[in-house]
């Protein structure tokens, strides 16, 4: 006995604070009915997007400095009249944690330079590593005193990655690393990289082109074989390709 469809009537928030309700509902897929449901399916309740409407919420909180938030299952309960429902999300947002330090440590983009340096290291030597690890540093978009984010975090990883890759380190590892002072409430983060080895383009094969030769696809690459890997040159050729 399928029944009718139910609408979400209301979706109730308890213990937000920083996040207020209005912005709560506006991360969330799952929307509460109106007047215009039957036109926009907005009210439309369904189990798996509201699993990943809890998702959404905690990486809210995430992003804004609470890292250790607590979302309790909702609980779902139907209406007398059968035909609507109300979604109650239990919120422990904690305390806001704000960046106390952005660090590197293990390999740097030039040959044979890690951070921290060892104790005999010559001086010229130093100064390389201190230039490197100060370029890279620079490019992070997370910043000692900002709150917290994860997602800036996410996107370190990607420039990081980026970066590596552009030097021939083409399966390079970023691992983001915590340290937290609860205390302060502050988050030390070290980005620990693992470049690997250097890899070399060994064949390029063009396919799917029925209409134009490979020698006039092959103009527009800024790779060849035998040269050494670069994540930005491989972008580069692809939108040389697009052009053509």
């Amino acid at each position: 006995e399928e029944n009718r469809k139910v609408q979400v009537k209301r979706i109730h928030f308890i213990g937000n604070k920083f996040g207020k309700d209005a912005v709560l509902h506006s991360v969330m897929q799952t929307q509460q009915g109106d007047a215009f449901s039957w036109l926009t399916q907005a009210g439309t309740y369904r189990a798996d997007v509201f699993a990943g409407d809890v998702e959404l919420l905690s990486s809210f909180y995430l992003d804004n400095g609470f890292i250790h938030v607590q979302i309790e299952p909702p609980k779902v309960a139907l209406t007398r009249d059968k035909r609507s429902i109300v979604i109650t999300v239990n919120i422990i947002e904690g305390e806001q944690y704000r960046v106390s330090t952005v660090d590197l440590k293990g390999d740097l983009p030039g040959e044979g330079l890690k951070f921290p340096p060892p104790d005999d290291i010559d001086k010229k030597k130093l100064e390389e590593i201190n230039r490197q690890r100060g370029e890279l540093l620079d490019t992070l978009v997370v910043k000692p005193g900002e709150v917290f984010s994860r997602s800036k975090i996410g996107q370190d990883i990607v420039r990081l990655t980026e970066r590596f890759s552009n030097d021939g380190y083409a399966f390079a590892n970023i691992y983001p690393l915590t340290d937290v002072d609860e205390d302060k409430r502050t988050v030390g983060i070290s980005f620990d990289v693992q470049k690997g080895q250097k890899v070399y383009i060994e064949r390029i094969n063009v396919r799917g082109n029925s209409i134009t030769r490979d020698k006039t696809v092959r103009r527009e690459l800024d790779l060849a074989e035998g040269d050494l890997f670069s994540g930005e040159k491989l972008k580069r050729s692809r939108e040389n390709i697009l052009r053509l």
